[in-house]
């Protein structure tokens, strides 16, 4: 111990500690005793105390575990031990299921020499920790039984018993209807949610299904059903007309088909508005419907075509008495708005099973047969012949190199011109202009191709360049001296066209001393009267003459050739015909002279081919001859050389 004081006497601040020595562990104190100047050290106080078993019992009691205190040379640790006390200062020892804790702590002098141990059965520890924990568990097993009996019980109750109620309900319910709804649950506020939501949940399938329904049902009628009239369309039509013929096969009975298109329906749309247009297509339809309801099958095919078809008609004069009926639906005006409107209709016929064996068949030929009653006039029946073909093919033909034509620029159409003579002077300074085609396989002439124009609407773009050829080749005439008043045959559906006036208008200006005139037919002046009379004014007001062709044929009306201002008639080539052989085509030409004078208006008789017609129709005092008696239609440069040759031959005062 003597060393250990000595050691402690070198701290001059003083020390306290722990130390071990001779395998006891001692807390000692140090404290320097200097003199009362406070100069040098006196000397050293040193107290000190055994740390025995007893002194660490009163430390640590309360504590619950065993702490012990010795020296770190007392205790046998092995390599790992010792490296973990070196490096952490702790180290954890087991042996013969004791656990020790090992914490070292430095002396006065810093060496490691002290060593407190903690120690208790860790197995002890460990089974005292598995029986609370298996305590633990069984009360949390019954508890979740408990809980989970009164689970079962409530959902029995609560929700299993009202759902399997519920399921039994939903099954009741027609699907397809959705015609029914569940009981509202009331034993839970839940359950009357749920029911709730599937009763919503219904209501808003039921809403679908009638939406779908609806929907299916619109477009069933837009499959099946025409929107304008309400009529059967072509799909349905065939699809019943099918039927009817394998019904017809069976029972050895024929069936009639009867295909309608309506007479001049495009100028009636171009002129009136397809507004009066629809209403027309409805008033027919609702006739249609009145004559052959319930009898017969009819439809709406396509635009202004419409089809019946009837069955047991046996013989020709059945057929033909039928097509009457349909005939008859026209024999009244139609009553649109504030005007009346008379309309007629083509119709052809085909019969099963002599002109066909199925729907598809029977249509077309039919149709052939209605185009066919088309060409020849109009408000004309004509039944199926198996030559209609050709004529058919031929027609769709033609207007197909109609549109190729007018769409490479009109190149293939030529203008014509036939001198008009005046029988007072001899001098020919009136003209008709008249349009040829040439094809590369020939001449096509007007009366086959310009109903095909103006039943296709053709026509309007043809007329267009006609009348622009005019103003070329008058500005022509008028630059070689022999300005001409040049007549241009106008349609019903391009004089009310908007853009007409001014294109009439704009040739007029580039035609020099030459001018133009318009020609119509008696037919046109009555589609309505009222437009017709504004366009003539705008044309009179720019220098534009108006004659009616073809008069004596039509609808002659003094009235409207007075209300109208006509300037002048041409008598129809077919009264020159018979002027030598009949008396009464003689006694016509002089009244139609006689009150075109007493009118002021100019007379012109068209079609004179001999001298006897010439003879007489200056007798009559009539103005103005066309016809081959004078020239037949030549080319612009050929009639320039015919007016040369008329004027030195013929020459003036």
């Amino acid at each position: 111990m003597d060393t250990v004081y000595a050691q402690l006497t070198g701290f001059p601040q003083g020390v306290s500690g722990f130390i071990s020595k001779g395998g006891n562990i001692y807390y000692m104190s140090a404290y320097p005793i200097t003199d009362t100047s406070g100069g040098n050290a006196a000397g050293t106080l040193i107290l000190g105390r055994v740390i025995d078993d007893e002194e660490i019992e009163v430390m640590t009691e309360g504590a619950g575990v065993n702490f012990t205190v010795t020296g770190i040379d007392r205790v046998p640790f092995s390599t790992s031990e010792l490296e973990s006390l070196n490096t952490s200062k702790r180290a954890l020892v087991i042996d013969g299921g004791v656990a020790t804790a090992y914490s070292s702590f430095d002396d006065i002098f810093g060496d490691t020499a002290l060593m407190v141990s903690v120690q208790d059965s860790s197995r002890a520890l460990y089974m005292r920790g598995v029986l609370l924990i298996t305590v633990i568990i069984i009360l949390a097993a019954l508890g979740c039984g408990l809980a989970l009996i009164l689970v079962l019980n409530l959902l029995g109750k609560i929700i299993l018993r009202p759902l399997t109620g519920l399921v039994t309900e939903l099954e009741g319910i027609n699907h397809e209807r959705v015609d029914g709804r569940v009981t509202v649950n009331e034993s839970s506020l839940e359950m009357s949610n749920l029911t709730n939501a599937i009763n919503s949940m219904l209501n808003h399938i039921e809403d679908e299904q009638e939406q779908i329904r609806k929907k299916n049902e619109s477009l069933y009628k837009s499959a099946h059903f025409d929107a304008l009239t309400g009529l059967s369309n072509r799909t349905s039509a065939t699809e019943d007309l099918e039927e009817t013929v394998k019904i017809a096969q069976t029972g050895g009975y024929n069936v009639t088909v009867y295909y309608m298109d309506i007479d001049r329906f495009k100028f009636i749309n171009d002129i009136l508005g397809h507004r009066l247009g629809n209403e027309l297509m409805q008033m027919i339809a609702e006739r249609l419907q009145n004559t052959f309801g319930g009898e017969s099958i009819y439809a709406r095919m396509h635009g202004d075509e419409f089809l019946v078809c009837v069955e047991h008609l046996e013989d020709k004069a059945d057929r033909q008495e039928c097509a009457s009926r349909i005939m008859d639906l026209f024999a009244a005006p139609f009553q649109l708005r504030d005007r009346k409107i008379e309309v007629s209709a083509s119709v052809g016929s085909a019969l099963y099973p002599g002109d066909g064996l199925d729907a598809d068949t029977l249509i077309k030929n039919a149709e052939i047969a209605m185009y066919q009653a088309k060409e020849s006039g109009t408000g004309l029946y004509i039944a199926y012949k198996k030559d209609l073909h050709d004529a058919l093919q031929r027609k769709v033909r033609i207007e197909n190199q109609l549109r190729t034509s007018i769409h490479n620029g009109c190149r293939e159409f030529l203008a014509y011109f036939q001198p008009k003579l005046s029988v007072e002077t001899g001098r020919i300074e009136q003209c008709e202009a008249l349009i040829r085609w040439n094809l590369p396989e020939g001449m096509i002439f007007p009366d086959e191709f310009i109903p095909q124009a103006e039943e296709s609407g053709l026509i309007v773009p043809m007329t267009w360049w006609m009348i622009d050829e005019c103003g070329r080749q008058g500005r022509r005439f008028s630059d070689r001296g022999m300005p001409m008043s040049i007549a241009i045959n106008i349609p019903a559906q391009v004089l009310l066209h908007e853009e007409f006036t001014e294109r009439i208008a704009a040739a007029q200006a580039a035609m020099g001393g030459s001018n133009l005139e318009i020609e119509i037919v008696e037919r046109t002046l009555l589609d309505d009267i009222d437009m017709v009379g504004a366009v003539f004014k705008t044309l009179h007001e720019g220098g534009v003459e108006i004659s009616v062709d073809d008069f004596g044929t039509g609808y002659s009306s003094l009235s409207y050739l007075n209300k109208l201002s006509i300037d002048r008639i041409k008598i129809d080539r077919s009264f020159m015909r018979g002027l030598e052989a009949s008396e009464d085509d003689r006694s016509i030409v002089r009244a139609i002279v006689a009150m075109a004078k007493s009118l002021g208006i100019i007379v012109t008789a068209e079609g004179v081919e001999d001298q006897f017609q010439y003879n007489f129709l200056r007798g009559m005092d009539c103005d103005e001859i066309q016809g081959y008696y004078i020239s037949r239609p030549v080319e612009a440069d050929q009639y320039i050389n015919f007016i040369n040759e008329w004027n030195e031959h013929n020459p003036q005062d």
